[in-house]
């Protein structure tokens, strides 16, 4: 739960100062308004967090969870693992080390947009099987990873700074 600290950072250091009609702590946001080209990474560096997190508990230090959900109601996920020919095992290991990768990308801004667009992607796949409570549960992160597909990696504190796609 770490990027939802990130979109409040975010949310709150990228926000136009008309918009935030507080008057005890208008000075405060006066303040963050000089550091609204960290807005960006911060959101981008507490998602990478997340998402690396997620992977190294959820998935390869202990894969229990993902083992339970894959036999309750991740069950329809049999048959497309039998596709792949892997076992469940298998599957939760190349899952979690695709959620590192992804989340370590992001975190350092490499090919961030395309990163974005992979876990819109996966996210969505999961909203097919699943349903509402996986819509619900994941529009945050869809929205996160559809700010990355539009607006990259940001311009600080990234380690990819030329412009384009897979910027």
């Amino acid at each position: 739960y770490l990027f939802l600290f990130g979109i409040f950072l975010y949310l709150f250091i990228a926000a136009d100062e008309t918009a935030i009609k507080i008057k005890s702590g208008f000075r405060i946001v006066k303040v963050l308004q000089r550091y609204k080209l960290y807005a960006l990474p911060l959101l981008r560096i507490s998602t990478g967090l997340s998402l690396i997190l997620a992977s190294l508990w959820n998935k390869l230090i202990d894969p229990r969870p993902a083992l339970a959900f894959i036999a309750g109601p991740g069950q329809f996920l049999h048959s497309f693992i039998d596709m792949l020919g892997m076992t469940v095992p298998q599957f939760i290991f190349a899952m979690g080390l695709c959620e590192l990768v992804l989340g370590a990308l992001i975190l350092f801004g490499f090919l961030t947009r395309l990163c974005g667009l992979k876990l819109i992607a996966l996210f969505l796949l999961g909203i097919v099987g699943l349903g509402t409570p996986e819509f619900i549960g994941h529009l945050p992160l869809i929205a996160i990873s559809y700010a990355f597909l539009t607006l990259g990696p940001g311009e600080k504190l990234s380690f990819e700074k030329k412009p384009g796609f897979l910027s």
